[in-house]
């Protein structure tokens, strides 16, 4: 299938099975960047970052497949939340060829040679979406890195995953108007929400309304005791969502996630 899918299950990136440590040279390559990093070396009462902590974020990998390993910062910022970092080492000298808000949750060296980075922003404070990105690493004229994103979604943070995963994704499109997007695999219209600020009218789990003839693709499903079945939906990035709750993100063609009740959609 041509389009990427985020992965359905994921969690933070597993670094050790990828990379080997060496302290001597995480503690050389932490010398070398001055302009990087103070809130973890220097004191500040609003902090409790060490430099133990420092080192524990950073992690040599090669991602290019070109046998140099790159550098990636993948810890807190001096803000809120995390961030990436990825440095590429050019003539000697590592320098940042890539920053992202939150962490990563997977890297994939494909067959064809590409190699995709998965990247999750969790956002902070009382954010309620969780915004999952993929970039595709390409190189400039001059050689040097340059990571172009390919796909954007945005979720729930705390819906509900699928029980199942389809052996591969399902497109489909709905057959009815006005077809109810939820954050969760059950019918819900009344409950409260965080962007209920109008306690009276509570949206319940729906997330966004479709139009006849919206499409997608199901990745997984769950039934319930009923013995319906709801499918794990990703909402082509172009549709048009009436209502829509999760809202913030127009700066990249974003995908939708949530559930729909399988009984008005149809194969394609």
């Amino acid at each position: 299938m041509a389009q990427d899918v985020y992965p359905v299950q994921s969690s933070l990136f597993d670094w050790k099975k990828y990379e080997q440590v060496n302290l001597k040279e995480v503690n050389a390559f932490i010398a070398e960047q001055p302009n990087y990093f103070h809130h973890f070396k220097g004191k500040n009462e609003y902090s409790t970052l060490t430099m133990k902590d420092l080192i524990k974020s950073i992690h040599f990998i090669d991602l290019n497949s070109d046998g140099v390993n790159e550098v990636i910062f993948d810890g807190p910022s001096e803000a809120e939340g995390n961030e990436t970092i990825i440095f590429q080492k050019i003539k000697n000298q590592y320098k940042r060829v890539f920053i992202g808000r939150q962490s990563i949750v997977e890297i994939k060296w494909l067959s064809n040679g590409e190699t995709k980075v998965y990247l999750s922003d969790f956002g902070c404070c009382a954010e309620y979406t969780t915004i999952q990105k993929v970039f595709k690493l390409t190189h400039n004229e001059n050689g040097m890195i340059k990571l172009v994103k390919v796909y954007q979604s945005v979720v729930f943070s705390e819906g509900k995953l699928p029980d199942s995963l389809f052996l591969s994704p399902i497109r489909f499109k709905v057959t009815i108007d006005n077809y109810k997007l939820r954050h969760t695999p059950r019918f819900d219209d009344t409950s409260y929400q965080p962007w209920d600020y109008d306690t009276s009218k509570p949206a319940g789990n729906v997330i966004a309304f479709l139009p006849k003839y919206t499409q997608g693709y199901a990745t997984g499903y769950k039934t319930d005791k009923s013995g319906r079945q709801w499918w794990y939906v990703e909402i082509d990035e172009r549709s048009i969502l009436n209502n829509f709750k999760l809202y913030g993100h127009e700066d990249f063609p974003t995908k939708i996630i949530g559930w729909l009740s399988s009984t008005y959609l149809e194969k394609q």
